[in-house]
C-alpha cells in the first residue's frame, strides 16, 4: 500500500508541473497578442488620433480591428531622418510651401489699422491723454498709419484693390441679400464670367472680410471706407468661414456682433479675389518663445506682434485695462500697450476648435479688451471673444459683467 500511495502521489506531481507549464505559455501568448496591439495603436495614433477619440467615447474598452495593419503587412514606415513631433507626425517642409502660403483659419497679413484717430473718454471725444492721463493707451493714441486702397477699371467693371492684404474686392454691390448657398453660387458665377478680367471670385474668409471694417465710423454710417465703396450699407455680410454647422458673418453696422449663423438665414455679400493659398494643416509655425528673467513672452511670427504669455485674470474696467498695459514693466519692456481690436482678432485661428477658437498657448474661452471704442457708442468699447470667435462692439465700458481679461501687447523690436 505505502508503495502504490508513493506511486499515485508522484504521477499527481508530474500532471501538477504539466498544467503549470501549458498556463506560463498561454500566458507568453498572451503577452505577445499585447504586443501587437501596442504596436497596432501606435500605428493607429499616426494615422488618425480622432478616430480613437470617437471609439473611446462610445465604448471605454478597446476592441483591436482585425483590418488594422500590422507591423508585417505593407505599411509605409516613416523615415528615421524625419523630423517629427511629440505626437509622431512628420513637420511639414516650410522650405517649400507653395506661394502665398498661409495657415488656413488665420491672418495672412500684418495688423490692418482700424482707422480710429479720435480719442474718447466714457461720454463723448476728447483731446487723446498724454502719457500718464487718463484713458492714455487707447487706440487713437497710436498712429497706425491708414489705409491703401487703390480704385482701378477691368473690363467695364470698378475694382478696389488693397495693396496692404493684396485682396481685390467688388466695388459695386447688388444689395440683394442670399442664403450662404446662394452666396457662394453668386460668386461663383461672377468667376464664371469673367468678372473684372478675373476668374477666382470667392466669398471672403471671415479674416478678409473683418480687414475691411474701419472703426472711425459715426452715426449711420456702415464701418467701412466710404470712398472706396460707397453705398455700402450698414448691414451682416456673409463669409466663406465654417462654424460647425453655420458660417461666419460681419457685421458692418457698428451696432451688432459679428457672429455666425445657420445658411439659410439671409445676409449680403461682397465677393474677393485673393492670391492667398490657404493650407489646412496649418504648416507655418506661429508661436515663439522668449524668456527674459523670469518673464515669457510669445512672438507672433505671422503679425510681428509680441505678447505676454502670462496675464492675470483680474477683471478690470477699460480705464484700468489701459492704465494696467501702459504701466506693465514685462520681460524689460516698458512700451506694452492694450491691444486694438484688429491686434486682438488676429489671436483668432477659425476651426481650431469648435468651441476655442485659438491656438494661443495661453488664451481660454474667455472676453478680452480692446483698445477701440465704437464711435457709433462712445459708451462701449470692442471686445473679442476667444470660445466662438464673437467680435462685438456693445461692451460698456464702466462696467465688467462678462469676466472680462486684460492681455497687454507690444511691437518687435
Amino acid at each position: 500500500m505505502d508503495r502504490y500511495l508513493f506511486v499515485m502521489l508522484f504521477a499527481a506531481f508530474l500532471f501538477g508541473c504539466s498544467d503549470f507549464t501549458l498556463k506560463e505559455y498561454g500566458g507568453d501568448s498572451d503577452n505577445g497578442q499585447s504586443d501587437d496591439q501596442s504596436d497596432q495603436t501606435d500605428q493607429t495614433d499616426q494615422t488618425d488620433q480622432s478616430d480613437q477619440s470617437d471609439d473611446a467615447a462610445t465604448d471605454d474598452t478597446a476592441i483591436p480591428d482585425d483590418d488594422v495593419a500590422t507591423a508585417d503587412d505593407n505599411v509605409a514606415i516613416p523615415d528615421d531622418d524625419a523630423t517629427t513631433t511629440d505626437d509622431d507626425t512628420v513637420t511639414p517642409d516650410v522650405d517649400n510651401l507653395p506661394e502665398n502660403a498661409c495657415n488656413e483659419g488665420e491672418i495672412c497679413w500684418f495688423i490692418i489699422d482700424t482707422s480710429q484717430t479720435a480719442c474718447y473718454n466714457l461720454t463723448g471725444s476728447v483731446t487723446c491723454p498724454s502719457e500718464g492721463g487718463q484713458f492714455y493707451g487707447q487706440d487713437g493714441n497710436y498712429s497706425g498709419g491708414g489705409r491703401e486702397f487703390q480704385s482701378r477699371a477691368a473690363s467695364s467693371q470698378t475694382l478696389i484693390d488693397d495693396n496692404q492684404t493684396k485682396l481685390t474686392w467688388q466695388k459695386t454691390l447688388d444689395g440683394t441679400a442670399r442664403s450662404w448657398s446662394d452666396a457662394n453660387a453668386y460668386c461663383a458665377g461672377l468667376a464664371g464670367s469673367n468678372y473684372g478680367d478675373r476668374t477666382d471670385w470667392r466669398l471672403p474668409t471671415r479674416q478678409e472680410l473683418l480687414s475691411l471694417l474701419s472703426f472711425d465710423a459715426q452715426s449711420t454710417e456702415a464701418l467701412i471706407d466710404g470712398f472706396y465703396f460707397p453705398a455700402t450699407p450698414a448691414d451682416s455680410f456673409w463669409t466663406g468661414t465654417e462654424h460647425g454647422y453655420n458660417y461666419y458673418y460681419v457685421d458692418f453696422s457698428g451696432d451688432g456682433m459679428s457672429y455666425s449663423d445657420p445658411g439659410q438665414t439671409l445676409h449680403l455679400v461682397r465677393c474677393v479675389s485673393a492670391p492667398w493659398n490657404y493650407l489646412a494643416a496649418r504648416p507655418i509655425q506661429r508661436w515663439a518663445e522668449t524668456t527674459v528673467g523670469t518673464d515669457t513672452v510669445i512672438e507672433d511670427t505671422l503679425t510681428g506682434l509680441v505678447w505676454q504669455m502670462a496675464f492675470d485674470y483680474d477683471e478690470r474696467l477699460w480705464a484700468d485695462a489701459l492704465s494696467h498695459c501702459t504701466s506693465l514693466n514685462h520681460a524689460q519692456k516698458s512700451d506694452w500697450r492694450l491691444p486694438d481690436i484688429n491686434e486682438l482678432e488676429s489671436l483668432i485661428t477659425y476651426g481650431a476648435q469648435p468651441e476655442h477658437v485659438t491656438t494661443f498657448p495661453t488664451i481660454d474661452e474667455d472676453y478680452f479688451w480692446s483698445s477701440t471704442t465704437n464711435a457709433k457708442d462712445i459708451s462701449k468699447v470692442w471686445l473679442a471673444e476667444f470660445k466662438y470667435g464673437i467680435i462685438r462692439p456693445d461692451m460698456a465700458k464702466d462696467v465688467n459683467a462678462n469676466g472680462i481679461r486684460t492681455i497687454c501687447v507690444r511691437n518687435k523690436d
